[in-house]
């Protein structure tokens, strides 16, 4: 697991790479620091509304989505 973090780390990405960090994204979620986590989310979601009367949350995705990033 650590060989495919560095790689995804370095942008070494690969969808084979992709599909096994993410396989245990866990560990891989919590090997990334702050900002890295911050980039990731705002490559992959292109927004997020809170509705507090109805008690809900959505999540809008960008189209290209993790294939974006491979």
């Amino acid at each position: 697991m650590g060989r495919q973090i560095a790689d995804v780390e370095r942008d070494n990405l690969c969808e084979v790479g992709v599909e096994t960090v993410l396989a245990d994204f866990d560990v891989f979620w919590k090997s990334l620091k702050t900002p890295e986590q911050a980039e990731l989310l705002q490559l992959l979601v292109v927004g997020v509304e809170f509705e507090a009367g109805g008690n809900s949350i959505a999540i809008e995705f960008r189209t290209t989505g993790i294939k974006g990033l491979v």
